[in-house]
């Protein structure tokens, strides 16, 4: 049995014996060195494109901020120089306008008519003494005037008028209720109309019944304890529109002083807007 086993083992080789052998009969393996990329003619060394970039960046980063402070200038003065120009325009159209409207108003007021209202000479001067106009006052009727002092008829003229017998201490409010109304249709330039005022005792009633001077009121209106007013208001129209005139004096016969402020402050002329 023993000398079986040896002779197996003879003829059957060990595997890793056979590969040893394999192994060492093959060529060795010689290593191959890699093979250089030529450099392109064409592309500049690296450290020459890096002192190229830097170079330019520098220049670029030196010129950059007066570059921008030029723009920066050069936006603000055109800014300043638009602004300029838009106030000198605006400036010289205000200009323009306001000549026109004066130069419209002028030609309004040279052309247009006007009516002014006027008392007799009686009240305006009293040229005799009040003493002896108050005895020979019967009732409380005036005469008043209006005149187109203008240039061009005035058409549909309507004048409200009133008067008012007040204590020293009060001022009148216009309120034209006893008062008596005229219309005109036209009045010519420099032509005067006249027509009677007076203090009416019933409004109401179809016939007008002018108030009485009595004895007591003769009375206060002497030692001053009350004062007459008279007022008026015009409309009236033309070529240039609608307008409007009003008027207002007062009388006393003793001095003041008297609340009288108002009636002075009334007088003035206007024109109504245009529809």
């Amino acid at each position: 049995m023993p000398l079986e086993s040896e002779s197996v083992r003879q003829n059957n080789p060990t595997p890793n014996a056979q590969g040893k052998a394999s192994k060492q009969s093959s060529h060795p393996e010689i290593p191959i060195p890699p093979t250089p990329t030529p450099k392109s003619e064409c592309q500049p060394p690296k450290h020459h494109c890096e002192i190229t970039c830097k170079t330019e960046k520098n220049w670029w980063d030196k010129t950059k901020p007066f570059v921008e402070t030029a723009g920066i200038l050069l936006l603000a003065v055109y800014t300043l120089y638009t602004i300029k120009m838009y106030c000198a325009n605006k400036q010289a159209a205000e200009a323009a306008t306001k000549s026109a409207t004066v130069a419209k108003e002028a030609l309004v007021a040279g052309n247009r008519s006007w009516i002014e209202i006027q008392s007799s000479d009686e009240l305006g001067t009293i040229e005799i003494p009040r003493s002896e106009f108050l005895a020979q006052l019967k009732e409380l009727s005036f005469e008043l005037g209006f005149t187109n002092i203008g240039n061009i008829p005035a058409r549909k003229i309507k004048i409200a008028s009133a008067i008012e017998v007040l204590p020293r201490d009060q001022e009148t409010h216009f309120a034209y209720r006893n008062g008596i109304d005229i219309t005109r249709n036209v009045l010519f330039p420099h032509r005067t109309s006249k027509f009677h005022t007076m203090l009416v005792e019933n409004a109401n009633a179809t016939t007008f019944l002018t108030a009485e001077v009595t004895e007591l009121l003769r009375k206060e209106l002497a030692n001053g304890e009350k004062y007459i007013v008279i007022y008026a208001n015009a409309e009236f129209e033309d070529s240039f529109g609608r307008h409007w005139s009003r008027y207002c004096t007062w009388v006393s016969f003793k001095k003041g002083p008297y609340n009288s402020r108002n009636c002075i402050d009334y007088n003035d002329i206007g024109d109504y807007p245009d529809k």
